[in-house]
């Protein structure tokens, strides 16, 4: 996927699986709470291209970081959201550019997972 000039690609980790029962405690505790029984999807569409979508079971920076390399090209221009785990991709070469939930439009926040979710229900 990619390369230098090629369309950009988006990424974005989405966890499927049932609601959750209500947690009482700590902020933290629920957050854990509402992922321990759901999987974790990390997914690639490249603009105008390729799909590549896989479960994984985290979505931590070291379980990550190997697909990109995997499948996209150094020099490609990648669009995630604010999730830490991004941070460093300038690091392996890529460019990338953060879209930043609060500041921006429903549509465009939600584009790269509708597109995934489309996807893995065609």
């Amino acid at each position: 996927m990619g390369g230098n000039g090629a369309d950009p690609v988006e990424m974005d980790e989405s966890y499927f699986g049932g609601r959750p029962r209500q947690h009482y405690g700590t902020r933290s505790a629920r957050a854990k709470a509402a992922l321990a029984n759901k999987t974790t999807v990390f997914g690639m569409v490249q603009r105008q291209g390729r799909v590549h979508a896989r479960v994984v079971p985290n979505s931590k920076r070291d379980t990550l970081f190997p697909i990109v390399a995997a499948k996209v090209l150094p020099r490609t221009m990648i669009y995630t959201d604010e999730y830490q785990s991004y941070v460093r991709l300038p690091r392996l070469g890529y460019e990338h550019r953060r879209v930043h939930h609060r500041r921006t439009s429903t549509w465009t926040v939600t584009c790269t997972r509708t597109r995934l979710k489309a996807f893995g229900h065609s």
